[in-house]
């Protein structure tokens, strides 16, 4: 009968221990990907809404002057600014490559855009043939970045 009680104590006590384990675990989960950011969120919306309002103006609009890459330039400098700052914080921001790579791909896809723009010169500018998959293309880059930033927000 002892042997029963001591078997059931050693019992009691390595369950005991092992609640205690598993709740230290579930306390000290591992993070793989870093925490939401809401001025990420924000600052990726605001660039989308950008980029899309220019393009947008320039299928509508694809007359010279008014399409021309001098008439442009302050938008190219405003946003691949706004791409670098974004770029900078999600860099300093721990487990956080995978936007920061993303923001890398749409800082370059800008980089593109400014060249092509560029190389029109003053007497020809971009047709809405031409604009259209730009769009599509710049809104993958966002949705991609965003969608990353709510998952971190679901915990998903």
């Amino acid at each position: 009968m002892e042997a029963i009680r001591r078997t059931a104590a050693h019992l009691r006590r390595s369950l005991s221990a092992l609640w205690v384990c598993g709740a230290v675990c579930a306390a000290c989960a591992v993070a793989l990907i870093s925490a939401y950011d809401e001025p990420t969120e924000r600052a990726v919306t605001g660039l989308q809404t950008s980029v899309d309002s220019f393009l947008i103006n320039l299928a509508h609009d694809p007359q010279a002057p008014g399409c021309t890459y001098e008439k442009h330039k302050a938008f190219y400098t405003r946003t691949l600014t706004g791409v670098s700052s974004l770029e900078v914080r999600n860099r300093a921001r721990p487990q956080n490559e995978l936007t920061a790579e993303q923001i890398v791909l749409l800082d370059s896809s800008l980089v593109l855009l400014e060249r092509l723009h560029k190389g029109k010169g003053d007497a020809a500018c971009m047709s809405a043939a031409e604009i259209e998959p730009l769009r599509r293309n710049f809104n993958s880059s966002f949705t991609a970045i965003l969608t990353l930033e709510l998952a971190k927000k679901r915990g998903t």
